[in-house]
């Protein structure tokens, strides 16, 4: 999951994102903005107060090299970020809580959903989301999300 907390210069600005492996999501920090080194979490944890599990997706990734695994691990997270933020969308989510999809909040009112399979989707919400009435094409969906909703992921 990434998602945009603020804007600036009408660019969404994620300043964390989830990068799940093997059913284990790790929280990973956008590196462009904090002043810290990739292995200081004292540093991340004093500008976000929240815990990233770099190390843990170091070796989650099986990353051969030893040497090449901070490079390769800035380099992902660079990419992306680089990449969230062309999109303009406010938040993407895709996980095995909620099946094999990948979801798009254009902003907090409305989606837009990519789902190869709906058998695949385990969350109720967003099962009864992908219906006829929001089938754009073959494997889209686009709805509006109740204010009620409960739409965790």
């Amino acid at each position: 999951m990434i998602q945009a907390r603020n804007h600036q210069k009408d660019k969404p600005i994620a300043y964390f994102f989830t990068k799940e492996i093997n059913k284990k999501k790790f929280l990973l920090p956008n590196l462009s903005l904090f002043n810290c080194k990739l292995n200081d979490s004292t540093c991340f944890k004093k500008h976000t107060n929240k815990k990233f599990d770099i190390d843990g997706f170091i070796k989650a990734s099986n990353i051969k090299n030893n040497n090449d695994v901070h490079q390769y691990t800035y380099n992902f997270i660079k990419e992306v970020i680089t990449e969230y933020e062309k999109t303009g969308v406010q938040k993407i989510i895709s996980n095995s809580d909620i099946g094999n999809c990948i979801i798009f909040y254009l902003n907090e009112k409305y989606f837009l959903a990519y789902v190869p399979e709906i058998s695949n989707v385990y969350n109720v919400f967003w099962k009864n989301s992908f219906n006829d009435k929001n089938k754009i094409d073959k494997y889209w969906y686009s709805g509006s999300i109740p204010a009620t909703s409960n739409h965790k992921q």
